[in-house]
């Protein structure tokens, strides 16, 4: 009797100790499932924000895409004016047409060339002549030839300046000839002579070949046939 009444009392204390466990591992579980749940919330607000941002870059992409202006297709080749000149030697007297002013040969075979028909760039056209010349500026005429003289002609440049400068003048394709203006008390003009072809039109170039020409205002060209 006093064995059976010994190990009734010891499970009587084991009781309290296993109901003591219960709500431990309860406590466990649950601090277990509160610590997932927040692992999958703060999972699915990082979501929501990386759609957001996400959807926000492509919508902001769009609207650049279509505010830029869209690009312009290669300017196509305008109608060459008077001043104007394509770049390539004209073929026949007709794709002069629209092109620079043409400069008809006199009866005496000769051309003038005025200054208010020649196409200009880095120089200037003022009440002085052609002046304001920078480095490689250049004035350009057209001569038209009749059925008269080619071949050597004078030229014939009168000019005034208080500098020594050199320039170029080139008939056509040929290899520029090369003169230098002196300092003058006035107005003076130099001579020497060139070689012109008789196509049906040929360009004339007068190229400005130092940087010291700015002072240089070119008042007249004339070609005179070499008798």
């Amino acid at each position: 009797m006093n064995s059976e009444q010994g190990s009734n009392s010891d499970r009587q204390k084991s009781l309290p100790d296993q109901k003591s466990e219960l709500p431990a591992a309860a406590e466990s579980t649950e601090s277990w499932f509160s610590e997932v749940f927040d692992i999958r919330v703060v999972m699915f607000l990082i979501c929501v924000i990386v759609i957001a941002m996400t959807a926000t870059v492509l919508l902001l992409r769009e609207n650049v895409e279509e505010s830029k202006p869209e690009s312009s297709l290669p300017s196509t080749p305008h109608d060459i004016t008077e001043g104007e000149t394509s770049g390539t030697e004209p073929d026949s007297r007709d794709a002069l047409v629209g092109t620079l002013s043409k400069i008809n040969q006199q009866a005496d075979g000769g051309f003038t060339l005025p200054l208010a028909n020649a196409s200009l760039e880095k120089c200037e056209r003022t009440s002085n002549g052609i002046s304001k010349w920078q480095l490689e500026g250049t004035a350009k005429w057209w001569l038209v030839f009749d059925d008269r003289r080619s071949g050597f002609f004078y030229c014939n440049v009168t000019y005034q300046t208080t500098i020594e400068c050199q320039f170029g003048l080139k008939m056509g394709d040929r290899s520029a000839r090369t003169f230098t203006l002196y300092p003058q008390d006035g107005e003076f003009t130099e001579q020497f002579i060139v070689r012109l072809d008789k196509p049906d039109a040929q360009s004339v170039r007068l190229i400005a070949l130092g940087s010291d020409a700015s002072e240089v205002a070119i008042k007249k060209i004339i070609l005179v046939p070499q008798k």
